[in-house]
């Protein structure tokens, strides 16, 4: 099971990691606003907490995994900023790279096909593509959810990165028989940060890739060819 914490605040402008807070002082969720405080022990990692419940608070909910997959993103991204605002739109992405104009959004726990697609439509209103990076703890499964359906046409990827950073974002052929998806080989661990513009390739015929054609981007060496 994945816990559920949160990693990083604000201090008047300033973004605050909780390992460099300090208890009892007031810091500013960048997504509701809602004042945080920090939490730590022998035991326990250091994180922030509302000091009133935030219904709906993106931030509140994400695991350990989720912000380790957002650490090893940006040391792979240079110049990549984690939980960047788009007040325009009412966003905070997970990783933003202005360098290729690219927002990373990593998802571990359920959201609903909708949800998902107003993303990346709110995101290509402020000029970004979005790459979805889906855990395999949950979204690896034979049987699509239904937001990986919704994403086929749109570039995503997986990761099995856990609480303690170890892992990969990876990519793995695929196909589908009898409406259940099977494997077809190990997966293949991506240089995220070669991501390059779509142009047309060999496809073969394994799925999805008729869907693959769609993607506006990819990254180098991915499963596609």
């Amino acid at each position: 099971m994945l816990s559920l914490m949160q990693w990083m605040a604000l201090e008047e402008k300033r973004w605050v990691k909780a390992t460099d807070a300090e208890k009892g002082k007031d810091y500013r969720c960048p997504e509701c606003e809602g004042t945080l405080h920090l939490r730590s022990g022998l035991a326990r990692r250091p994180h922030f907490y509302h000091l009133a419940k935030s219904e709906g608070c993106r931030q509140a909910g994400k695991s350990e995994a989720h912000l380790e997959a957002q650490l090893y993103l940006q040391r792979c991204l240079e110049g990549a900023l984690l939980e960047h605002r788009f007040p325009e739109v009412g966003r905070v992405a997970d990783v933003m790279w202005p360098q290729k104009r690219v927002i990373f959004e990593v998802q571990c726990s359920p959201i609903e096909p909708e949800e998902a697609l107003a993303r990346n439509a709110d995101y290509a209103k402020c000029g970004f593509q979005v790459i979805w990076i889906l855990h395999a703890h949950r979204y690896h499964a034979a049987q699509l959810k239904s937001v990986e359906r919704a994403l086929l046409n749109y570039p995503h990827y997986y990761t099995n990165i856990d609480e303690h950073g170890a892992g990969m974002i990876f990519d793995r052929r695929w196909c589908l028989e009898a409406g259940q998806r099977r494997w077809m080989g190990e997966g293949v661990e991506l240089e995220i940060s070669q991501i390059v513009p779509q142009i047309p390739r060999w496809l073969g015929a394994v799925l999805p890739l008729r869907q693959r054609t769609e993607w506006p981007i990819y990254c180098a060496g991915d499963c596609s060819v």
